[in-house]
């Protein structure tokens, strides 16, 4: 004889346990295959970001006078046209002048 419903036979097919629950493109291994990507992504770029920053902030001119004396500047030099001169920063952070004439060369070092 058969038992329907009761608990000696197969039971019936329930509904999944909430962590088998599937979302379209959101099964558990494929997110975290992309929050993987995205931060990978994301350090690249700001690692990315801070080289940039880092080799346009400090770079050193050298400004070579026509008595050819050599001045490393911190920075480029900006050219004063009210003044006829070049201004510059130094490696202590001052800031120093040189008349235009006696300029020969300024080149990145």
């Amino acid at each position: 004889m058969e038992e329907k419903g009761g608990g000696g036979g197969r039971a019936e097919k329930s509904s999944p346990a909430p962590a088998q629950i599937r979302f379209e493109g959101f099964e558990r291994s494929n997110f975290s295959g992309k929050i993987q990507m995205v931060t990978k992504n994301l350090m690249l770029a700001l690692m990315f970001g801070g080289l940039l920053f880092t080799m346009g902030c400090h770079s050193t001119y050298d400004i070579v006078l026509r008595n050819q004396t050599k001045i490393t500047s911190i920075g480029k030099p900006k050219y004063d046209r009210a003044n006829e001169c070049y201004r510059f920063k130094d490696a202590q952070g001052l800031v120093h002048s040189v008349p235009a004439v006696s300029v020969s060369s300024i080149s990145a070092e």
